[in-house]
């Protein structure tokens, strides 16, 4: 069991470290807004960093366009990536390209994982259901951090989900940041405190958007786990494509 504050690149021979089971952990807003998508009826979401490659690819395809852009909507799309309003939602028989600014680039660090999903607070349970069912060696929690640097409330959610799946699986022993993500956990009251505290939270908290805070301190609202299908190249970038998995595999 590994959690890296970042995701960790590969070393001077080219080898990445991420090689298993891989959850990544955004948890303001990316990891716990894609959940929210699925519970509301949309069919697959692909993420991308790029609003250029978003827009070309909705337009080809007739998909929605969800995103941001230092917390808020671009011009054009049709919904930001606020859990609270997309949760009031019909999102049935759609499609989406997401766009958000941490969850894509750690995206790119892991095309050597075997199995990839998206981890937060709303769905905690059953992402530790499901890693425990797809692991051979070792879980890797990549946390996404905040303008390129770790934040709280990454670093507590990797501890939520580490204590889980070490709980289900005797054999997992902590690695890297785990005891640190571990020992931050047992240091706030609970989840919604150590969340607000975070530099993402006082982002959001600056945009008005405080709501999606106490949201993605709901833990086990969902049930579903987004699991990353292979990349896709188009129009000149990257999409990464999800879609809902079983809590028991697949």
């Amino acid at each position: 069991m590994n959690v890296d504050l970042l995701p960790a690149r590969a070393d001077l021979e080219g080898a990445s470290p991420y090689t298993d089971v891989v959850i990544v952990v955004d948890v303001l807003r990316t990891t716990t807004t894609v959940p929210v998508l699925f519970d509301q009826g949309l069919a697959a979401v692909r993420l991308s960093p790029s609003l250029r490659v978003a827009r070309r690819a909705a337009a080809a395809r007739g998909d929605l366009l969800v995103g941001e852009r230092r917390g808020v909507p671009p011009e054009g799309f049709n919904y930001g990536n606020s859990p609270v309003t997309l949760a009031q939602c019909d999102l049935s028989g759609h499609d989406a390209i997401m766009v958000s600014e941490n969850a894509p680039e750690a995206l790119t660090y892991l095309s050597d994982a075997r199995a990839v999903a998206l981890g937060s607070m709303v769905n905690l349970d059953a992402v530790c259901d499901w890693a425990i069912a797809k692991v051979r060696t070792r879980v890797d929690l990549v946390c996404c951090g905040f303008s390129g640097e770790p934040d709280l409330d990454d670093l507590v959610t990797a501890g939520l989900l580490a204590d889980g799946m070490m709980r289900r699986h005797a054999a997992l022993r902590p690695t890297g940041a785990t005891r640190l993500a571990l020992s931050a956990v047992q240091s706030y009251a609970d989840p919604l405190t150590a969340l607000w505290a975070s530099r993402a939270a006082a982002y959001l908290r600056g945009l008005g958007l405080e709501r999606d805070i106490g949201f993605a301190a709901d833990l086990d609202r969902s049930r579903t786990v987004p699991r990353m299908d292979d990349p896709e190249r188009v129009h000149g970038g990257v999409l990464y494509p999800f879609r809902p998995a079983s809590c028991h595999g697949g």
